[in-house]
């Protein structure tokens, strides 16, 4: 269904790999944030493997992060197969360890400054659209000293519905007071390119990291970057 909604939706702009890009007209740029701004995905999946071993599970964090995406929440309970207060405590587990061990040590992705500052030369609102709880995406963009780069940080639990769902990109243009249109969505998972899909933003744009390419153009992204430097390219015409 996804995929469909998708097809529609960049035929309908004609956004084709041979066109020309044109982002001329954007207002906002909405980020993903582990994976995408912030090189904290191997963390993530050190972080839940502990708590699962912690709580008497298994999962290795390849397993974890072969599937990441969705909430975590959701993740570990299909992953270890448990019911939704298991898996809520589990998650509780992973955001005490994550918190305390991992936050603090967490990198800025290669070129991520220099986007973040041609972006803001360009007058453009950016903001976070995170899978993760609101409150760890605000201590990671603290511990970044990022909190006057972004107008909002939007979690899964900001909105009513997270990530693919169009709720928590809505609610951030909402709070910036532009139109989807005229934003695009950057990320490296299906979650984030569906969700820029069914918020009709401009533009979902992968970027590499553990979901293939081939996934995420089937999930909805007009464009693929292998790193932040080529999406700075991508965006101010390079």
């Amino acid at each position: 269904m996804v995929a469909r909604l998708a097809e529609e939706h960049f035929r309908r702009r004609s956004m084709t790999q041979a066109n020309e890009p044109d982002f001329s007209e954007l207002g906002a740029v909405l980020f993903d944030l582990d994976g995408t701004l912030v090189d904290s995905v191997p963390q993530v999946g050190q972080a839940a493997a502990e708590a699962i071993r912690n709580l008497g599970y298994e999962a290795t964090p390849e397993q974890i992060l072969s599937v990441l995406g969705p909430p975590l929440v959701d993740v570990v309970g299909d992953l270890l197969n448990i019911d939704r207060d298991e898996s809520k405590r589990v998650y509780q587990e992973y955001v005490r360890i994550y918190a305390e061990k991992y936050i603090p040590q967490t990198p800025a992705m290669p070129g991520a400054i220099p986007l973040l500052d041609a972006l803001a030369d360009r007058g453009l609102s950016v903001a976070v659209v995170t899978n993760k709880l609101e409150e760890a995406g605000r201590a990671v963009v603290e511990v970044m000293g990022w909190e006057d780069r972004f107008f909002t940080v939007v979690g899964n639990d900001t909105a009513e519905r997270a990530k693919p769902h169009a709720d928590p990109a809505l609610h951030a243009l909402r709070m910036i007071d532009v139109p989807p249109e005229r934003a695009i969505l950057v990320g490296d998972s299906a979650a984030d390119m569906g969700c820029a899909v069914n918020a009709g933003l401009h533009s979902g744009i992968g970027m590499k990291g553990v979901t293939s390419e081939a996934a995420l153009r089937e999930a909805g992204a007009s464009h693929y970057c292998n790193g932040l430097p080529a999406l700075f390219a991508l965006l101010m015409g390079r």
